[in-house]
């Protein structure tokens, strides 16, 4: 299961998803915010105004941009 995965990793995680999407990724993320959390597996997630189109990705892809370049930056070199 891809969130058991996530408890053996040093990884910062971030999702997001739009609370007017009509796929079926609202559920599909809560289910697995849900499981990061019994889990206890840090992550951020986050339900927005919005939908699945261009402009709710539009909107927020710097935040993510960002968020990926911060901790990537802080992962330990192999």
């Amino acid at each position: 299961e891809l969130a058991e995965n996530f408890s053996r990793q040093n990884i910062a995680l971030l999702f997001d998803c739009g609370l007017e999407d009509q796929t079926s990724a609202l559920i599909a993320n809560r289910e697995f915010h849900r499981k990061l959390t019994r889990l206890e597996i840090p992550h951020i997630w986050k339900e927005r105004m919005g939908g699945h189109t261009s402009d709710y990705i539009n909107a927020h892809l710097k935040e993510h941009l960002d968020f990926h370049w911060t901790n990537l930056n802080r992962m330990p070199e192999n």
